[in-house]
């Protein structure tokens, strides 16, 4: 990439970080050099770039693993698997002749940063370095990133003036300017700290963030939330709640007023009329509850349709009144830091509020239509059994009104210069110079007892219905190895090797896990690298196991999760087929399924062989497929994704995302010949659909991807189609597909009753025996054919006639609601309103398992002829479960008897 040889800066923004949108600071330090001086910088966002060029995204995609960026193997790793890519970053920075380079750094992307500037320093002595971002506080590493001999300096608070001084200092050939809020590398000498910064004291005088250097990226759709921006709301926070570090960096908390606000989302959406959601990106949004409002006032009185969110703070303004107007004007989304239930914990830690006027904040932002999620920390000093109690107390109180939780993993960190970092002893602290392993009340409060509490407090939520995500889990990735570190730390080399070997065995952090091991002297063999998608396929696996041992052993109530998963995606069709249900059903949508679908069921999603998006239209013809193809590569990258289609949007660029996959393709094609298909279909573009198919194949085929794409056609087996049965056997031989599938057709209407083979069965079985014969003489070793039962088979006696769906399967619907499978009729459930654990192993799928298992199944059941074909002779079988639809048909089926009964003058019994 060319960039301009006049540029003073270069400003970067380094892995790991999120990816939702532009990074702000970025946009900001840029906005205010062109705004205050002739000085020219440039942006890069490398973060993103690296995003999408890395084969394993999981470091940034799954937020629980976190614990990753700060992994000095794991981070190496992701080095040296985009090497090639690094390099090119280092070019593209030297070849810009920018003296200075400046990096915004984070917990998350502190290691990269540091990797890339060695680099660049290796290549380039003279080059200016300087670090700057929440990383850099002198409670976190701001020293010690000084004496690192490729940095130059550290910027450790807010940055704009301060890069201003040294952009005109490495302008004019000058040295490093000392200013206050700097710390400089003397090489040899320790870092000279030149005291503390001063602030911004009117924020609403700062420009608004320029973004054009991430313009293209804008456009194309390159950042995870597209049509988001980030806004500053406030700077600080007004209370330094006592295990609170952020002051330090902020220093005085300073907010914007509402009108400013207005005008910048004005000035952005004008710029980019893309942008249509906005994240406060400030401690609070609500700290002058009367400038939020006025701003609020100003977005309704707009009429415009942007929605924002953001982080709040517990305060007695947020009334209904104002939460109803918060919503008039956008506000979607909240993010509370509540931290405990306990009313003498939140005073002895100094936040300004009572659980009371909480649950009261709760229920106003929530009744107002605002999505909200509370945050919580564990083990704070002083807090007692009876506090955390009151903690998991509150959360049930609070539960009808929240839609996530933000659990810290890390419990209770005790950072420098906080308060309870200041007054050790006074809070009853000990072992105060290690963040996370101190401990208090003579020693009860201590690490494990941190982690038992965040694992109830989990545990409680995920019964209550709350979603695994957001620090909620199961299980904590990093358990064994910080437990490990733990007892090394407290001198317990016993326990930490226990807890070492465990993570060894289990978790994502193998090579520093085995290193721990050696340097307690164990031998091991060479440890194979591992990252987090390897913890994550062992995880899958011992799922699957799981599953069929609790399958073989017919278990009522499962530790598993299900195998296979079906997203019922339902979207309009450009087909009029025959036999389609028509049902006026609600339209699946890229964004339901992030937004809803997706985290209620993630833990199912990536733990599953197989996952189908299937309903009735065409899925592919849904605006933003590609982007959502793209995203389902990157979510599930090893798990089947199986979608149907009629075949017409198998075109570039919908093809390329299902080759770059794992897919299996099912191409729904009920006739051999244009003419027949267009009378079951209404398509008109026989030959289109074929040419896709076989181009497919084709390039299936090129890539190598023979084990990566399964390509099947699936024909729905009825009166009109019976015969050209032999005709879509040879065609798809032709098309070098993997399989040919006939099914018997559902009756969903009554007027489907005329297409059913159930009222020609000798034809049908005569047809479907010529198609056998012709796959005979085909000999086509590539091609699996699947037919049907014949109708009047007698059934072979060793099998048993248990479907396996009630132990292996769950369906979701676009819409929530849950079935067992495609055929059940009765819903078992909502994921909207439970935990999607509480419907696998609710009432209906335990009835559902213990029916099947004792070979009695429930009526749905018995009729069904996925139960090994035992039921293909029962018309039952034939007709749609769902209730209201079989109604139909039985009452249309038996008014024609009656009516034919009549007719002959014999009576017949229904």
């Amino acid at each position: 990439m060319k960039i301009s040889s006049d540029l003073t800066a270069v400003l970067a923004q380094c892995p790991g970080w999120g990816r939702e949108a532009p990074p702000y600071a970025l946009a900001c330090l840029a906005a205010y050099v062109r705004a205050n001086s002739p000085h020219k910088v440039r942006c890069l966002d490398l973060n993103n770039r690296m995003y999408h060029a890395s084969p394993d995204k999981r470091m940034w995609d799954d937020k629980d693993l976190y614990s990753l960026w700060e992994d000095e193997p794991a981070v190496a790793r992701l080095l040296e698997s985009n090497r090639g890519l690094a390099a090119t970053f280092v070019d593209e920075i030297l070849a810009t002749g920018a003296p200075v380079i400046g990096f915004t750094t984070h917990t998350t992307s502190f290691r990269f940063t540091l990797a890339l500037a060695r680099l660049i320093k290796a290549a380039a002595p003279e080059k200016i370095i300087i670090l700057g971002g929440p990383q850099c506080s002198r409670s976190q590493a701001a020293l010690r990133f000084a004496a690192d001999p490729a940095i130059d300096a550290v910027v450790t608070g807010e940055g704009e003036e301060i890069l201003l001084a040294v952009l005109d200092a490495a302008a004019a050939g000058k040295p490093l300017p000392r200013l206050p809020g700097m710390i400089l590398n003397r090489g040899k000498k320790p870092p000279l700290d030149c005291g503390e910064g001063g602030a911004v004291k009117d924020l609403d005088a700062l420009p608004f963030p320029d973004y054009s250097d991430f313009s293209a990226d804008m456009a194309a759709g390159a950042y995870g939330s597209p049509g988001r921006l980030e806004i500053l709301d406030s700077r600080g926070c007004p209370t330094r709640c006592h295990f609170c570090s952020e002051w330090q960096f902020w220093q005085n908390y300073r907010a914007r007023g509402g009108a400013g606000l207005f005008e910048e989302i004005k000035h952005q959406t004008k710029k980019y009329p893309a942008a249509r959601h906005f994240y406060f990106i400030g401690s609070l949004l609500n700290g002058k509850p009367k400038e939020l409002e006025l701003f609020c006032d100003r977005m309704i009185a707009d009429g415009s349709k942007i929605t924002w969110e953001g982080q709040a703070v517990v305060h007695p303004a947020m009334t209904p009144e104002l939460a109803r107007k918060m919503h008039k004007a956008g506000c979607r989304w909240l993010g509370l830091g509540l931290e405990s239930g306990s009313k003498r914990l939140l005073k002895k830690m100094h936040k300004p509020f009572e659980p009371r006027t909480a649950l009261a904040n709760l229920r106003a932002l929530s009744g107002a239509g605002i999505k909200l999620q509370a945050n919580f920390m564990f083990g704070m000093p002083g807090e007692t059994r009876a506090d955390f109690d009151l903690t998991l107390k509150f959360l049930v109180a609070a539960r009808p009104y929240l839609d996530s939780v933000l659990a810290s993993q890390s419990f209770c960190v005790l950072d420098k210069n906080t308060a309870l970092y200041n007054n050790a002893e006074a809070f009853g602290i000990e072992n105060r110079e290690h963040h996370l392993y101190w401990f208090s009340n003579r020693g009860r409060n201590n690490y494990p007892e941190r982690l038992n509490r965040y694992e109830e407090f989990c545990r409680l939520a995920l019964f209550l219905g709350l979603p695994e995500t957001s620090g909620v889990l199961r299980v904590k990735p990093d358990k064994w190895l910080l437990l490990g570190d733990y007892y090394l730390n407290a001198g317990n080399e016993a326990e930490a090797r226990k807890c070492f070997r465990l993570s060894l065995e289990t978790e994502a952090f193998k090579e520093t896990a085995a290193l721990r091991l050696r340097e307690l002297g164990e031998v091991l063999p060479p440890v194979k690298a591992a990252d987090a998608k390897d913890a994550l396929a062992a995880a899958r696996e011992k799922n699957l196991k799981l599953n069929d041992e609790e399958f073989e052993a017919r278990r009522t109530v499962l530790a598993s999760t299900p195998r296979y998963v079906t997203i019922g995606a339902h979207r309009a069709c450009n087909a009029a087929c025959v036999f389609c249900q028509k049902d006026d059903l609600p339209l699946f949508s890229f964004k339901t399924y992030k937004d809803t679908i997706e985290p209620k069921t993630s833990p199912f999603l990536q733990q599953a062989e197989k996952v189908s998006f299937v309903g009735f239209g065409e899925l592919l013809l849904m605006p933003g497929i590609t982007e959502f193809l793209s995203h389902l590569n990157k979510t599930l990258p090893d798990t089947w994704k199986i979608i149907t289609t009629n075949g017409t949007p198998l075109t570039s660029p919908v093809a390329e995302r299902i080759l770059e996959g794992l897919y299996s393709i099912q191409v729904s094609l009920h006739a051999a010949n244009p003419r027949l298909h267009a009378r079951l279909t209404g398509l008109k573009n026989f030959k289109t659909i074929l040419a896709n198919v076989e181009l497919l194949a084709k390039e299936r085929a090129a890539r190598g991807r023979n084990g990566k794409l399964h390509l099947s056609l699936v024909s729905v087996l009825n009166t009109e189609n019976a015969s050209d049965m032999t005709d879509l056997v040879r065609l798809a031989a032709r098309l070098g597909v993997q399989e040919l599938r006939f099914e018997y057709m559902t009756l969903f209407r009554p007027e489907h009753l005329a297409l059913s083979c159930f009222f020609q069965k000798e034809r049908t079985n005569k047809e479907i025996s010529r198609a056998r014969l012709e796959l005979e003489k085909l000999g086509a070793p590539g091609l699996f054919v699947k037919f049907p039962p014949l109708f009047g088979a007698p059934g072979r006696p060793e099998l048993s006639p248990v479907c396996d769906d009630p132990w292996r399967h769950i369906y979701v619907e676009g819409q929530g609601t849950v079935l067992p499978c495609c055929y059940w009729g009765s819903h078992a459930g909502d994921i909207l309103k439970q935990d999607i654990l509480s419907v696998w192993n609710g009432k209906t799928y335990q009835e559902l398992r213990r029916t099947m298992a004792a070979q009695s199944p429930m009526p749905d059941c018995s009729h069904c002829a996925k139960r090994a074909g035992f039921a293909v002779d029962d018309l039952l079988c034939h007709i749609t479960t769902r209730p209201e639809s079989r109604r139909a048909v039985l009452l249309e089926l038996a008014a024609r008897e009656h009516a034919a009964s009549k007719k002959s003058g014999k009576g017949r019994a229904l």
